[in-house]
């Protein structure tokens, strides 16, 4: 495309890095304002992870008035038949089962640093925190990078890029390397159903129920061989048979899935 159509959509990379770093510096402004306001011995980890509500209100405002765009835009829910829904969570759960796998061979060979894993254990130590984490983050996560990223730089680069652009910011944000290629693995496939489907709610379930098979084992305090269990002992692998209905799920819904919009061109409008 030219340097016309450029300008045209909302956002490019340039403003789509620039929304990510937004992120990032109010992130570190208004948690180290939290800090000095309240004292740090009185805040709960699990009730301060709801900070993420503000930060992505104030960086969505900033694209909103960047992009010029109505703001109903960021939350397009267009109608989606239930068996594309189902199909679509029907998958999503072989590619958490995949990407658990992946997760563990780079902890096998990059350890995961004890600091972190407290972190993440006292994040999920309260029912606000699990909320947070299944809620929460993905609503705002979900209309910022689905929303308002995705679709501009659909339009300016192709839809294959878009989708790998959105994904690859979506590792980065995490800050977290161990997370950053299941991140990056499932924001390609959240990517995918957002521009077949343009329904916001769906890649928000989506990410919902993938923050929650993590999210609420561990808070009530199950194991799962694979997926959820305390790394400290040792990495864990999943059971082959695991895996096997990872792919089957996997392989099989997008085949599904894919020969659906084949067929119905008007899915999603």
């Amino acid at each position: 495309m030219n340097s016309e159509n450029y300008k045209r959509y909302f956002p490019t990379i340039t403003q789509s890095i620039i929304l990510c770093m937004l992120i990032v510096g109010v992130t570190i402004i208004l948690s180290f304002s939290l800090i000095l306001i309240v004292n740090p011995s009185n805040l709960k980890i699990d009730i301060l992870v709801w900070i993420n509500v503000p930060i992505f209100a104030i960086v969505l405002f900033i694209g909103w008035m960047w992009s010029k765009k109505p703001l109903h835009n960021y939350f397009q829910h267009k109608r989606v038949p239930l068996h594309f829904i189902s199909v679509s969570i029907m998958t999503a759960l072989g590619i958490i089962i995949l990407i658990g796998d992946i997760e563990n061979l780079i902890q096998y060979f990059f350890p995961i640093s004890n600091n972190v894993l407290d972190m993440f254990e006292m994040l999920l130590s309260g029912g606000s925190g699990v909320l947070a984490a299944i809620i929460m983050a993905s609503v705002t996560e979900e209309v910022f990078f689905r929303g308002m990223i995705l679709p501009g730089l659909a339009r300016n680069y192709g839809k294959i890029a878009g989708i790998f652009i959105t994904a690859f910011l979506f590792g980065i944000i995490h800050l977290n390397p161990w997370q950053f290629l299941p991140a990056f693995i499932m924001g390609i496939y959240i990517g995918w159903i957002y521009l077949t489907t343009r329904n916001i709610w769906l890649c928000i379930g989506i990410h919902s129920f993938n923050n929650a098979i993590a999210a609420i084992p561990q808070y009530l305090g199950m194991e799962i061989q694979g997926l959820v269990y305390d790394v400290r002992e040792g990495v864990q692998f999943n059971p082959f048979w695991l895996n096997v209905i990872g792919v089957v799920l996997c392989v099989g819904g997008i085949v599904i899935l894919k020969s659906y919009t084949n067929k119905n061109n008007n899915i999603g409008v």
